[in-house]
């Protein structure tokens, strides 16, 4: 079982600050081998050794364990696999990738961004399951080309392990790979990630009650009993799976909380000051329109950036008259300047991905010449989902 993270509210269970043995690095992105993956290697052995020995009664029982050990590393070469397709496809797709982590739970790669999009927040997620099937292909293919025996078991054990990762993880319910997908459609049809991450999540409880029907409520209707084995392991997996679709669920409503808040009401004023002259005309705006979040423009009057608060600081009352406006530039990255949505009910939908992903929470929103009108700023948009009223001093000033 593998999956990403890229949802609000992380529904995956993490593995802290200290996500274990670090492997590798796969496109400038660490590997980490989590302790928890010795007790699901634990469970393989424990599980696989037995049937091993009963199919090749020769090797013993040591021989037999051995072999079950190999296949708990195999399965986890299609786990980091999987991660990999998904952290390379991440950072192809704009995202930053933290880390891939192979634990417990299979695995996760964790993003410290949220998805740009849904076109390529479906594409990372279909890229582990897409992996995954090319490796059950890859197997399927090689099997005729091995003889029987040790090798051909664990090759045959591959190929069916990873067929079932891909069709499994493709079930369309968070936090599984095919619940971002069906967040990504609804996300794109409704213009809000908040329906997706509802809708997904609600699929996700879908599939764990199918799964409890499966395993357990359809053999005791016809007369058989489960396997006590059989209950535990699904009660592990279905644990998981209804806590992340619970967690979706509780991010989608949080998100639509704020995606509902008007943009009027949380939107500030600006005020432009010329890149090009005095600090001292910084505070003078501030002073003529206390609030309002200064911009700095060049000749043309385009944004150029917002005012450096450490730089301010920097700079004597008595040189402020001196100092270039320019020292105060805080070059902002891209996304950091949006239209403005003047429309009677406009939100700040549009706008919160843009203010996440802002490491100074401040989006300037501009007219269609180019030239900024308000700004938008994220501790604004949470005091105003919280209720509170708006206030405070804007970042970047």
């Amino acid at each position: 079982m593998s999956t990403s993270t890229d949802a609000p509210g992380d529904a995956i269970p993490r593995d802290g600050d200290n996500p274990g043995i670090r492997l590798a690095r796969v496109g400038g992105v660490p590997v980490y081998l989590s302790p928890s993956w010795f007790v699901i290697a634990a469970i393989i052995v424990l599980t696989f050794g037995p049937n091993v020995r009963s199919a090749m009664p020769q090797l013993g029982a040591a021989g037999a364990y051995l072999v079950a050990l190999v296949y708990a590393v195999l399965l986890a070469i299609s786990v980091l696999c999987h991660e990999a397709a998904h952290a390379v496809v991440a950072r192809f797709s704009g995202y930053a990738v933290a880390r891939v982590v192979v634990n417990l739970w299979g695995g996760h790669t964790a993003f410290t961004t949220p998805a740009p999009s849904p076109g390529r927040s479906a594409l990372v997620s279909v890229s582990g399951p897409v992996t995954n099937a090319l490796l059950a292909l890859l197997g399927w293919v090689l099997l005729d080309a091995v003889s029987a025996g040790v090798g051909w078991l664990l090759l045959f054990a591959w190929t069916i392990s990873n067929a079932f990762v891909a069709v499994f993880n493709l079930l369309p319910g968070l936090p599984l790979d095919g619940g971002f997908l069906v967040d990504a459609l609804i996300w794109k049809l409704t213009g809000r990630r908040s329906a997706g991450l509802v809708a997904a999540g609600w699929g996700g409880r879908i599939v764990t009650l199918a799964g409890v029907a499966w395993f357990v409520v359809l053999p005791l209707a016809s007369g058989d009993r489960p396997s006590l084995w059989t209950v535990a392991w699904f009660a592990f997996i279905g644990a998981f799976l209804w806590s992340g679709a619970s967690s979706a669920i509780a991010a989608g409503r949080s998100l639509a909380v704020l995606e509902r808040i008007p943009l009027p009401a949380v939107v500030r004023p600006v005020t432009a000051v010329p890149v090009d002259g005095p600090a001292g005309a910084v505070l003078a705006a501030l002073q003529a329109r206390p609030g309002s979040v200064p911009i700095l423009v060049d000749q043309a009057g385009a944004p150029c950036g917002l005012v450096d608060p450490q730089a301010w600081q920097r700079v004597a009352p008595d040189q402020a008259a001196d100092a270039p406006a320019a020292a105060l530039l805080l070059r902002q990255p891209a996304g950091w300047l949006a239209p403005y949505d003047a429309r009677p009910g406009a939100t700040v939908a549009p706008y919160l991905a843009a203010l996440v992903e802002n490491p100074y929470g401040v989006v300037v929103l501009t007219d269609p010449a180019g030239r900024p009108v308000a700004a938008l700023t994220s501790a604004d948009v949470e005091r105003a989902g919280a209720g509170e009223p708006p206030g405070g001093e804007p970042a970047g000033t």
